[in-house]
């Protein structure tokens, strides 16, 4: 069996380097118990073994270098050195297994090391800072994220947060503005919405700046608000041709009324012409001349129907059942808002000639910030009690509601119907 002192400089050399090694690790894992987890119980064995360690190399260095051994070294260097080989792996399997503990701990644990870890994958912006503006965290992202935004890394907090507020950006990188929101959209093209928030803690107040992309939800407003001005102009257009629609319906109206009196005088003339030219008797003037004065009586009812309004057409038609109204106010400006004043306000006159036995209708309105308001009133029976929208009144909210109006029905003190409705919507 090969003695340790008859070894070659190099195999004991290797077998030092073993010691010297477990020595290494064993001391690691004493510095982390005592630093990490206070704990003096868990450094009793590894201590043991370190010391052990220690005065083995010393003495296996003494075996190497002194000549003059004593009777006790001599006995040590005559000892096998599969000895000092086993003795020194089981040591280091020891050593290893306590390398693994710290690992394992580390994992499993909350510290510095493992938080500063997780915010560095995390995919958001974060930076926390004291109340006086010293930076205590910055993840990678926020790192990465002032250099592309402001060109160098944040110093503290208050200047990188003015910075941002104040547009003093990197050339190239845009602070978009969308309600109070700080957006900040870089060279690629990338938005990130940040936000500052107070935080307290055990600590005190920390303040926490956050960093999200929200690009694809920038994406998605920036293609609404242009969907959202394209169907303005739309609309626009619409609006147009139903104007242009109404009054080619007048025109073609117009034409077809010049055309039938056209025809109605064409054949009087015929008639008148016929007439002058043959002898006729008396019956036969006073036959023309009515036929004359039911042409001219045509001419004058097709122009009195043009100059009709629709609200004319309302108040004529409340007269024949024997309600007045009176309108007061505002003019209508636009002929569309007065078509649908006059049909909803037909409803109303058929309810106040129904129910509340009205003999006066009232009609006031109101124009003024692109919104007509119109107040109904009657001098009919009021109400005892709270109205119930049905049939004509339920039907009448629909309408009014789906162009973007409001309709309130009140019934104490005095029966009014209040109508808003928004000329953009019409």
């Amino acid at each position: 069996m090969v003695t340790f002192i008859e070894l070659t400089d190099i195999q004991r050399g290797t077998i030092l380097t073993l010691w010297f090694l477990n020595i290494c690790i064993m001391m690691y894992y004493i510095s982390f118990v005592i630093i990490q987890l206070n704990n003096i119980k868990k450094i009793i064995f590894p201590t043991v073994v370190t010391c052990a360690s220690i005065i083995i190399i010393i003495n296996m260095l003494y075996i190497r270098n002194e000549r003059n051994l004593s009777p006790m070294y001599i006995k040590l260097s005559k000892l096998p050195s599969i000895i000092y080989i086993i003795v020194a792996l089981l040591f280091i399997i020891y050593s290893f297994f306590k390398l693994y503990y710290i690992f394992r701990y580390k994992k499993s644990s909350i510290n510095i090391s493992s938080i500063k870890e997780s915010v560095d994958v995390f995919p958001k912006g974060l930076l926390f800072a004291d109340k006086n503006g010293i930076l205590l965290l910055v993840n990678t992202c926020m790192y990465e994220l002032s250099l592309d935004i402001l060109d160098c890394m944040p110093q503290d907090l208050h200047s990188f947060w003015k910075s941002l507020k104040s547009g003093d950006l990197k050339e190239g990188v845009k602070r978009v503005v969308f309600r109070d929101n700080l957006l900040i959209r870089t060279n690629d093209q990338k938005t990130w919405t940040f936000v500052k928030n107070q935080i307290d803690t055990d600590m005190g107040e920390i303040t926490q700046i956050s960093a999200t992309d929200t690009s694809e939800s920038a994406e998605l407003y920036d293609k609404i608000k242009k969907e959202n001005i394209e169907l303005v102009e739309v609309n626009k257009r619409f609006k147009s041709y139903a104007k242009n629609i109404n009054n080619l319906v007048a025109q073609e109206e117009r034409l077809n009324t010049k055309i039938r009196i056209h025809d109605e005088l064409g054949q009087v003339l015929l008639r008148t012409k016929y007439y002058i030219t043959k002898d006729i008797d008396y019956n036969r003037i006073k036959e023309l001349f009515e036929i004359w004065k039911n042409s001219v009586d045509i001419l004058r009812h097709e122009v009195e129907i043009e100059k009709k309004s629709p609200l004319t057409y309302l108040m004529e038609t409340a007269r024949d059942v024997g309600v007045n109204i009176t309108i007061s106010g505002d003019a209508f400006q636009d002929e569309s808002v007065e078509e649908m004043i006059t049909l909803l306000s037909s409803e109303i006159l058929t309810n106040a000639v129904k129910h509340s036995k009205a003999q006066n209708m009232y009609i006031d309105v109101k124009y003024k910030m692109n919104k007509y308001t119109v107040i109904f009133t009657n001098d009919g029976i009021q109400p005892t009690y709270p109205i119930t929208e049905r049939g004509g009144l339920s039907n009448m909210r629909k309408k009014i509601e789906r162009i973007g109006g409001t309709i309130k029905v009140e019934s104490i003190p005095i029966f009014k119907i209040t109508i808003k409705i928004p000329t953009d919507n019409i």
